[in-house]
This record gives C-alpha cells, structure tokens and sequence, in this order.
C-alpha cells in the first residue's frame, strides 16, 4: 500500500499540473482574446480608411459630372453634336476619365446611338439628381462599368428643367485599384460589396 506520504506527493503533483493546464490554457486564451480585438480593431480602421477614400473619390466624380449638366453648350440644342462630343472628350481627359456620354429625354445617345432609357442611372438623373451606378455591364464595351450621371439642365440653369443626361464613366479598375492597396497580412485579401451583398470589387 502507498504511504500516506506517496498519496500526498500524487495528490500535489496532480493539483500542481492541474493547475498548470489551467494557467497555461487562461494565458493562451487572453492571449487570442487580446490578438482578435488587435485585429478587430485594425480591420475596423483600415475598413473606414477605405470607405472615406472611395467616398473621396467618387465625390470628385459627382461633382465633375453635376458641373458638366450645368454646362449652357451641352444643352443648347443649337450646338453641333461634334463640338458637344469634343467639349465631352475634354472633360473626360481632364478628369481622367475612360468615356462620357450626353442622353436625350428620351434616353438615346446623341454619339453612338443606343438608347439607354431602362438604366437606372438615366431614370435617376431625369428625376433632377446626381446618380452612381452599381456596376453595370456596359453596352458599349460589355465589361462592368460604374457610370457617374447628371441632369442636363436647360441654359445651364440648375434646378431648372432636365433636357437630357450626361454621364462619365471612371476607370473600369479603380475600385479593385483601391482594394488592392490594402494590406493586412501576407495570406489577407480585401473585397467591396454593394448593398444586396454582390462583389463589386475584390483583389
């Protein structure tokens, strides 16, 4: 039979390495605890210095396109469609932009005459606003496209009457462009959804 100073050692033993597994399994735990709200945190940062950089950037292109709608030429129906296409290619390299396009009210294109009247972007800037698209398959190119519009306003005059639409569209890339500057770890990957959870860009 053991001694009662064996059954002591045993016991302490035991108790010693329960106690152990239980200190070491605690200081694991804090350990990940404390990592994942480092890295919830971070996320978190990164995420809204994201969003405040395409906001930027799209905020930039709302206004190029709400100015291009105030602009008297476009809207004159006097002014030729050759020179409304040049002064239309000069915003579009100016702002750096892939192309451009003026809408009548009718939703058909004053250059390459597609109409475009089921957009939800022509139908939107015909109501008097300034809208962005969710990518839409282009029916110029059939790549993704996110299309920028405006009302034409009649002399320029904003809040005036809406004679058309005018529309650009920035780089088919500058979303993923974006997502690809976002750098969290070497196996990490970034993506954007729209509001119905779609991915319209990723890296």
């Amino acid at each position: 039979m053991k001694s009662i100073r064996q059954k002591i050692l045993v016991c302490f033993l035991a108790m010693t390495t329960a106690a152990a597994i239980v200190c070491g399994g605690l200081g694991v735990f804090m350990s990940y605890s404390s990592s994942q709200a480092t890295l919830q945190q971070s996320m978190l940062a990164l995420a809204t210095e994201t969003s405040n950089h395409v906001t930027y950037q799209i905020q930039s292109y709302t206004n190029a396109v709400t100015a291009l709608g105030m602009v008297p030429s476009l809207s004159d129906p006097e002014t030729p469609v050759d020179e409304k296409q040049s002064l239309l290619n000069q915003w579009v390299t100016e702002y750096d932009m892939m192309r451009g396009n003026v809408l009548t009210t009718s939703g058909m294109s004053l250059f390459d005459g597609n109409s475009y009247s089921d957009r939800e972007y022509f139908q939107q800037a015909m109501q008097g606003k300034t809208w962005i698209s969710t990518p839409t398959v282009s029916k110029i190119t059939g790549e993704l496209s996110l299309m920028v519009a405006a009302p034409l306003w009649q002399n320029g005059i904003p809040n005036s009457q809406v004679v058309g639409v005018v529309y650009l569209v920035p780089k088919e890339t500058f979303l993923n462009d974006i997502m690809a500057t976002i750098k969290v770890s070497e196996n990490s990957s970034a993506y954007m959804i729209d509001k119905d959870g779609n991915t319209i860009a990723d890296i």
